[in-house]
């Protein structure tokens, strides 16, 4: 990676900017910058660095929010409940506007469907819940437009998201539309706690999901948590999220197929949330 830089804007340090990476073009070349957002720190310092780091007029961004459980209609299951109004709140904090798109089965019609839930290697809540869906929203704006899209992956988290390029090409570019869509990962280089103290710095509140003890406001009951988060989600004070846990608990039980697997072996979340699994057996989880 570049040498990265920091700045203070409104009083906000911002940490560890990379230069623009080669292969992009100049932001103010983008007709839309797309940022991509769970309501987590991670999608929350993105919008930070592109706003105050580097300083992206307001009205060529985009929030774009995944509803994993489909359309708004649907009922809650794999989501937070208090997800779209946390993201309705970090919209009209920084002023933005935000699309709500999603895969129109949702993730639980799309599990009964294919009879097994999605893996690490068969991530198809990703494919079908956040690419497909992405792919199809940008692809709507045409063609002769160049489209910037954000995401908050970061190199610390996984083996994988460290080999992860700050740019590339996204597969929705099309050359003989004159459709450019790049993909930045701006940052990929920050550290947990980095990204941490840059929000917290910024005043914006954070998901609620951080308070009940949880470090990542992904799925809620996301298929890479660890035994302890999933514990900690199956046991939660709330009968919204107990009904929910009893309903995926069934699902497994629907589709003879268990949510996780241990060395290889099948456990059902009864088991998993309730007996004691060595570290060694976790990493086979991830």
């Amino acid at each position: 990676m570049s040498i990265a830089y920091s700045k203070v804007v409104n009083n906000i340090n911002i940490p560890r900017m990379l230069p623009i990476p080669e292969g992009m073009l100049p932001l103010a070349s983008y007709d839309y910058v797309d940022i991509c957002i769970s309501g987590g720190r991670d999608s929350t310092a993105i919008i930070l660095m592109m706003i105050y780091g580097y300083e992206v007029p307001r009205e060529k961004i985009r929030l774009v929010h995944f509803r994993i459980d489909g359309p708004e209609e649907n009922p809650v299951f794999f989501d937070w409940k208090e997800t779209a109004d946390h993201i309705a709140y970090i919209a009209d904090f920084f002023d933005l506007r935000v699309e709500t798109i999603w895969d129109e089965l949702g993730l639980g019609t799309r599990i009964e469907q294919r009879g097994m839930f999605p893996d690490a290697k068969n991530r198809f809540c990703t494919s079908y819940g956040k690419r497909d869906c992405y792919g199809k929203y940008v692809r709507k704006r045409g063609s002769n437009v160049n489209v910037l899209v954000v995401s908050g992956e970061r190199a610390e988290e996984s083996s994988k998201r460290k080999t992860l390029p700050v740019c590339e090409a996204h597969f929705a570019t099309a050359p003989t539309l004159h459709r450019r869509v790049d993909w930045f990962r701006p940052i990929l280089h920050l550290t947990k706690s980095e990204v941490k103290d840059f929000c917290t710095e910024s005043g914006v509140k954070e998901h609620p999901c951080y308070a009940k003890g949880f470090t990542r406001a992904s799925c809620k009951f996301c298929i890479l948590s660890s035994r302890d988060e999933m514990k900690l989600v199956s046991r939660l004070p709330d009968p919204d999220v107990e009904e929910d846990f009893k309903r995926l608990k069934a699902l497994e039980i629907q589709i003879g197929h268990s949510m996780r697997f241990v060395k290889g072996q099948k456990m059902f979340l009864c088991d998993f949330v309730e007996e004691g699994i060595e570290e060694e057996e976790m990493i086979q989880l991830c």
